[in-house]
């Protein structure tokens, strides 16, 4: 093979996840089958976090605005250097997102930004959830 050349990768063999949360890439969006996608871009912040209302609960604050009806639910996640290092972090932004995926079946067309805050990643996944449950509860009523 040469330089710069790259196999053909066969994506018929390949189990495509049930999930997706890739966000608005090339213009293409995941289908309206996905129920997490990723919320996207300083503006997308910023537009949850001003008309949004905000829930804060442990080890997170969560701002939630309504999107479009129908439409899947949009998640961004700050998980800032004070939470702990890489791997910590990264372990942190794995359970919110599979939180929200199993406890958000309600939402659906709701934006949400979700920041933890230092020491979320102390925490047990147990008393993550129960936190991030409890704001989820809070914008329900």
């Amino acid at each position: 093979m040469a330089v710069g050349q790259h196999r053909e990768l066969d994506t018929d063999s390949i189990d495509a996840p049930a999930v997706s949360y890739g966000g608005d890439q090339g213009g293409n969006r995941p289908n309206k089958s996905s129920t997490v996608w990723s919320l996207r871009g300083e503006g997308a912040f910023a537009n949850v976090r001003a008309a949004g209302r905000s829930r804060r609960d442990g080890r997170l604050v969560v701002v939630r605005a309504e999107g479009e009806q129908g439409s899947p639910i949009e998640l961004g996640l700050i998980v800032g250097k004070s939470v702990g290092n890489a791997a910590v972090r990264n372990r942190v932004r794995r359970r919110i997102r599979a939180i929200v995926r199993e406890s958000a079946a309600g939402h659906h067309g709701a934006r949400f930004v979700v920041r933890a805050l230092p020491g979320a990643g102390e925490v047990p996944y147990g008393t993550l959830r129960t936190s991030l449950n409890k704001c989820l509860e809070g914008f329900s009523s």
